[in-house]
C-alpha cells in the first residue's frame, strides 16, 4: 500500500482520536514500539492543534475586516 492509501486508512479509522497508536497498527498491519510511534502522534497532534488555532485565529481577523 502506498503512503496516501495508509495515510487515508489512519484517517478513517474510528481509533484515530483515542487511540492514535492502534489507528496507525491497523492501517500499516505492524506492531509498533510504542515509545516511537508515541513520539511521532504527539508531535503531528501538537501541529493539528496549531494549525486549528491558526485557522481559528484568521477567522476572527477576517471578521473584524469587515
Amino acid at each position: 500500500m502506498d503512503i496516501k492509501g495508509t495515510a487515508e486508512k489512519i484517517i478513517k479509522d474510528k481509533d484515530l482520536t483515542k487511540n492514535p497508536i492502534k489507528a496507525v497498527e491497523n492501517a500499516t498491519g505492524k506492531d509498533l514500539p510504542d515509545e516511537k510511534i508515541k513520539s511521532a502522534v504527539s508531535k503531528v497532534a501538537k501541529k493539528v492543534d496549531t494549525d486549528k488555532v491558526k485557522d481559528k485565529i484568521s477567522d476572527v481577523v477576517d471578521k473584524i475586516k469587515k
